[in-house]
C-alpha cells in the first residue's frame, strides 16, 4: 500500500496519519459493531482446488447453452472404449445420455471447474434433471457451486452464510483476492480480523463515522482523498486535526479542564437579584476576555506541531477534546454576544434542525445517560438549536440528579405548535410551574445544574414558547413551540 496519495480537487496529502486514522476507525468499529457472522474463507475453501470456486478469473459471465442441454452430441461412441475418463467427458457423456448415471462422488472430486470457467455443480443445476433442481440435492452440494453462481439459486436454497456470499461480485473477489482488509460486495462490508472475515451493514458502518472526519462513496468514478477495497474515503472540509506530541496533548488536556472549570464555577455562582446585574455583567466581560488569552495560546501550541505525526493510541483521545475545545470557543462567543448587547439581551437564530431524533440522542449522550426512552414524531423543527440544546440538557440533568426511573423525551406537532415533553417517575409537591419558580432554593441551583429554571423559563419565552408542570401521577416539564415555516434562502 503507497503511504501517499494526492487529491487533484482539494490539493490535499494523505499522509500515513490520515491512513493510520482511517484503520483505527474502522478497526475500532468492529470492536464496537457485533458482525452479522463471521467467515473463514480457508475453512470453506480449504485448499486451492476449492478455492478456484472464489477466483473472480475462473468465472465466466456467458454460458454456452449447449454445454448444458443435449445439442451437438456426436452419435460416436469411439471415446468409450477409453479405459480412464476425465471429468469433463464423464460430464459429456452424461449430458449426451451416453451414460445414465453420474458417479456418487462426481461432484466431491476434483476438478470443481469446468472448462467453460462455470462449476460442475453449477452445469448439473440448469441441466433440467429434477435430481439436480432438488432442494435437498442443492444443499449437499452447494459447496461445490462458484460463489458467483449462488445468486442464481434460490434464497430458500440457501443457508444465512451462503446467502451472505451470493452478495459478493467479481469486484469484491478481486480484492478478496488481493487480501484486502476490507472491501464492500453489495449492501454488506467485509472486514478482516486475524483469519477470517467480519461481515457488517455497510448502512451500520456509514451510521458510524458520521461523527468523524471522514465519509465514504462506493464505486465512485470521481477521484477520491483515499481509496482502499472499493471503498472511497472523503475527508470533511471541516480541518480540525491537529497533530500534537503525547506531552503536548496531555498538556494541552489539563489547561481545557481548569478553563471549562472556571466556566461551570462562574456560571454555578450566577445569581438574579436585579440590583447585581452590572456586577455580573462586568465579571462576565473580565472572565470572556480572560478565556481568550488561553484559547489563543492553545491554538498557537497546536499550530506549532500541526505537521507532527499524532500516536494512533491518542487519536480518539484527540478527537474528543477537539470537541470539547470547540464547545469552549462557541460558549465564549455566545458571553461576547451577550456582553456587546446593549439591550441586554442574547442573540437568537432560528433555523431547521434537521434529523430532530438523533439531535436529543446527542444530549442524552453528551450527559452519559444511558436508561432514557425517545418518541420522536417529527423529523425536523425550527428553533435556535443552541439554546434549546441549553434548556433540554438543564431539564434533563435536573431529571437525572432528582427524579426517579427512566427519564422519557417525547416530541410531537400539532398544527400551530410544536411540544416536547421531558418526563420521569419522580413526584413533585407542586402544583405548576409557576409554583416551583416561587422556591428560590430550587429553581436557583448551587450543585451544578447549569442555569437554573428561572433562567430556562426566560430562554423559553424568548423562543417564543412556554413551559408547563405536571406532577401527577409523575413529573413532566411540557414545553410548546410556536410552529414556524421554514424560511427560504435567497
Amino acid at each position: 500500500m503507497a503511504s501517499m496519495f494526492f487529491d487533484l480537487r482539494e490539493n490535499i496529502f494523505v499522509g500515513k496519519t490520515d491512513i493510520q486514522k482511517i484503520e483505527s476507525m474502522v478497526d475500532q468499529f468492529t470492536k464496537d459493531q457485533a458482525a452479522i457472522i463471521k467467515l473463514d474463507f480457508f475453512a470453506l475453501y480449504p485448499n486451492n482446488q476449492r478455492r478456484q470456486l472464489i477466483k473472480s478469473d475462473q468465472y465466466s459471465m456467458f454460458l454456452n447453452e449447449d454445454l448444458i442441454y443435449s445439442k451437438k452430441c456426436s452419435s460416436s461412441f469411439e471415446k468409450m472404449s477409453k479405459l480412464e475418463f476425465t471429468k469433463s467427458e464423464i460430464w459429456e457423456n452424461f449430458r449426451c445420455n451416453r451414460i445414465k448415471k453420474l458417479p456418487e462422488n462426481f461432484f466431491y472430486t476434483e476438478p470443481f471447474i469446468h472448462e467453460s470457467n462455470h462449476s460442475f455443480a453449477y452445469l448439473a443445476y440448469l441441466s433440467g434433471n429434477d435430481i439436480f433442481a432438488n432442494e435437498s440435492w442443492i444443499k449437499q452440494n452447494i459447496m461445490f457451486f462458484h460463489v458467483l453462481e449462488l445468486k442464481t439459486i434460490k434464497k430458500s436454497f440457501l443457508d444465512n452464510t451462503y446467502s451472505l456470499l451470493a452478495k459478493l461480485d467479481k469486484t469484491s473477489l478481486m480484492h478478496l483476492e488481493e487480501n484486502a482488509k476490507y472491501f464492500v460486495a453489495d449492501d454488506l462490508i467485509f472486514i478482516k480480523s486475524k483469519n477470517s472475515f467480519g461481515i457488517y451493514q455497510k448502512s451500520d458502518f456509514e451510521k458510524y463515522i458520521e461523527n468523524s472526519p471522514f465519509s465514504i462513496k462506493i464505486k465512485s468514478s470521481e477521484m477520491c482523498f483515499y481509496q482502499y477495497g472499493g471503498i472511497c474515503f472523503e475527508k470533511s472540509n471541516i480541518r480540525y486535526l491537529f497533530y500534537f506530541e503525547k506531552m503536548s496533548l496531555v498538556g494541552l488536556i489539563i489547561v481545557l479542564v481548569l478553563l471549562i472549570a472556571v466556566i461551570i464555577n462562574f456560571i454555578r455562582k450566577l445569581s438574579f437579584e436585579k440590583e447585581e446585574q452590572e456586577n455580573k455583567k462586568h465579571a462576565l466581560r473580565v472572565l470572556t476576555h480572560e478565556l481568550r488569552t488561553p484559547i489563543s495560546n492553545a491554538l498557537l501550541l497546536s499550530e506549532q506541531i500541526a505537521n507532527k505525526e499524532l500516536n494512533p493510541e491518542l487519536i480518539d483521545l484527540f478527537l474528543k477534546l477537539e470537541g470539547e475545545i470547540y464547545r469552549l470557543k462557541r460558549l465564549a462567543d455566545k458571553s461576547g454576544d451577550f456582553i456587546v448587547s446593549n439591550q441586554e439581551r442574547l442573540s437568537f437564530k432560528k433555523t431547521k434542525i434537521e434529523y430532530l431524533e438523533d439531535y436529543f440522542l446527542n444530549i442524552f449522550e453528551e450527559l452519559k445517560i444511558n436508561e432514557f426512552l425517545l418518541n420522536v414524531e417529527m423529523s425536523s423543527m425550527i428553533a435556535d438549536p443552541f439554546w434549546l440544546r441549553v434548556i433540554l440538557k438543564n431539564l434533563i440533568e435536573n431529571s437525572k440528579k432528582y427524579g426517579r426511573g427512566k427519564i422519557t423525551l417525547t416530541a410531537y406537532s400539532r398544527l400551530t405548535e410544536d411540544i416536547i415533553i421531558i418526563e420521569d417517575e419522580g413526584r413533585l409537591e407542586f402544583k405548576s410551574f409557576k409554583d416551583l419558580l416561587g422556591r428560590r432554593d430550587l429553581v436557583v441551583s448551587n450543585q451544578g445544574l447549569g442555569l437554573g429554571l428561572l433562567i430556562v423559563d426566560e430562554l423559553i419565552k424568548k423562543l417564543d414558547g412556554s413551559i408547563e408542570l405536571n406532577s401527577n401521577p409523575c413529573t413532566q416539564f411540557v414545553i410548546k413551540f410556536k410552529k414556524e415555516a421554514e424560511k427560504n434562502e435567497t
